[in-house]
């Protein structure tokens, strides 16, 4: 793994993570995976149940590997690594996996798949692919935009539900801490003393994209 030497990362060390990433975000196994079985019909290989996000271990871990490799192409678009990325990106998000991606939400049973981390996580690609100049990252947006739309609403309808804080230190958690004033995204909760929901980075997302996607 590269080694975080500066603050923002300088080009060659988000170079090497991107390289990294594009290493395992298309790696099946191993898998760590989180999925109720309603019967024997529900048993599926990961890129069954999810053909887009089937890496890097888990579901949200996949996401943000994307997200990663969106914003590394953002920056820096005439490096070697960024062709390989829209390469990947036209090969994975296809109306047919994005739909097959979806319909894993909507199944009875999966409301809280991946709520809140891998939630925010997926809108931050959205906002990421809808920000970038290259055509190539817009279409991708615009594929994309059926579970962007679903995660929003998903998000706008939990929040109102969300009446005290959750505190257990994990990826469920609404009590994560960040730096406010950190210029590298996050995608955990800002909170007050009380630990009460204030501010984050997926609710600007979502302020941003649910005019869009609702």
């Amino acid at each position: 793994m590269p080694a975080l030497t500066s603050y923002p990362p300088d080009r060659a060390t988000l170079e090497g993570l991107a390289n990294m990433a594009l290493g395992h975000v298309e790696r099946e196994y191993p898998n760590l995976v989180t999925h109720l079985m309603r019967g024997a019909q529900d048993i599926a290989a990961p890129s069954t149940l999810h053909p887009i996000f089937y890496g890097s271990l888990d579901w949200h871990s996949c996401v943000h590997s994307y997200w990663l490799l969106v914003r590394v192409s953002r920056l820096y678009p005439t490096s070697e690594v960024t062709a390989r990325i829209t390469a990947l990106l036209q090969r994975n998000i296809t109306a047919e996996k994005v739909a097959g991606e979806l319909a894993y939400f909507q199944a009875p049973g999966r409301g809280g798949f991946e709520r809140p981390y891998g939630w925010a996580w997926l809108l931050k690609l959205a906002a990421e692919l809808e920000s970038s100049p290259c055509e190539t990252m817009q279409q991708a947006a615009r594929t994309l935009a059926p579970l962007t739309r679903f995660i929003t609403r998903a998000f706008l309808e939990f929040w109102p539900k969300q009446t005290y804080p959750i505190r257990t230190g994990t990826h469920y958690n609404w009590r994560k801490r960040r730096d406010s004033s950190s210029a590298w995204p996050h995608s955990t909760m800002m909170t007050d003393d009380n630990g009460y929901f204030l501010a984050s980075t997926p609710v600007t997302v979502v302020a941003l994209l649910s005019s869009r996607h609702r």
